[in-house]
């Protein structure tokens, strides 16, 4: 991606022969085009998709059962119209930037068009599920066993650590459950009423389908789980909490080494309001099937000096 930014930089460079002053219009004119088209998409969106969020632009009016985003409106319009007079008064801006825009909106079409041919050319087998939403979960809710097993899953191509989990885990004796942290950020984090569409997208599909796959060849039962969160670290320890959890298993990161990994899920696991009174098992999965272990202990919270001189007393 570094390398894309950089080639990128520098055809722009070659491609106005260094004058700054070309750039520099042609910059002015990608922000404001950029910020018009995302008001106008927000403004679409507000539409299309009507689930609750947790912020809105202000002055939105009820009409008839339906919400109108007159602020929202407002803002789309004044930025287009602004976008307008630069088209307008800025020669050198419009005819660069629409030059810049076309080069790269063929790029854009000619990459989408073969990514096509290819998915067409490997078609994806997908299961169907039965989706059901919950606000708290817990053994009872998810229907298994205290010092049940996690594993972590999210990339399709790389379900190394699921073979292992149903490798090593009995599940006559302990369940296992099989779950993906959707990361969530920005205005759609953290609010209750989250829609389905937007935890279970087609990608999660084709994941879980994988999943289902490996379990049926083997014979094992899993249970299987989304859950948002903002950070994978704090989702997983969240969730292997909620489930009170004996072990979680999860695939070797390709930005961090094992020990990392296990850092973050402890300085994550601290941060619980509350914990299970048991030692977490903390596998990282290798590709080659390596398995690194760790453990996430329970720490029993410290008594201040007012108690402990009380005891003493």
């Amino acid at each position: 991606m570094i390398n894309l930014i950089v080639l990128l930089q520098l055809v722009t460079i070659i491609g106005s022969r260094g004058r700054v002053y070309v750039l520099g219009e042609a910059y002015a004119f990608g922000v404001v085009w950029s910020f018009a088209f995302k008001a106008l998409g927000v403004l679409v969106l507000r539409f299309k998709d009507r689930s609750p969020r947790e912020w809105k632009v202000p002055f939105n009016i009820r009409l008839d059962g339906s919400e109108i985003p007159f602020g929202l409106g407002a803002i789309a319009a004044l930025l287009f119209s602004i976008a307008g007079i630069n088209l307008i008064t800025k020669q050198v801006a419009t005819i660069s930037g629409v030059a810049f825009t076309l080069v790269f909106f063929i790029i854009f079409l000619v990459a989408e068009h073969l990514n096509e041919r290819k998915r067409q050319r490997t078609p994806a087998e997908v299961d169907q599920f039965n989706l059901e939403t919950q606000t708290v979960l817990s053994p009872e809710s998810v229907d298994v066993r205290p010092g049940n097993a996690l594993c972590l899953v999210r990339d399709y191509k790389m379900l190394a650590q699921l073979s292992k989990a149903l490798e090593i885990v009995d599940t006559d004796k302990q369940d296992l459950v099989v779950a993906t942290i959707r990361i969530s950020k920005g205005p759609h984090a953290g609010y209750e009423k989250i829609s389905v569409h937007h935890l279970f997208t087609t990608y999660e599909q084709l994941l879980f389908s994988k999943v289902v796959a490996l379990a049926e060849k083997v014979g094992k039962p899993v249970r299987l789980l989304v859950v948002p969160s903002s950070n994978v670290f704090v989702g997983s320890a969240h969730l292997a909490a909620q489930l009170d959890s004996a072990e979680i298993i999860a695939g070797r990161s390709s930005a961090m080494t094992p020990k990392k990994q296990a850092q973050h899920l402890d300085r994550a696991w601290e941060k619980l309001p509350s914990k299970p009174e048991r030692q977490v098992r903390f596998l990282v999965i290798e590709p080659d099937g390596k398995m690194h272990e760790f453990y996430v202990t329970y720490r029993a919270p410290r008594a201040s000096a007012t108690n402990a001189e009380h005891r003493r007393g």
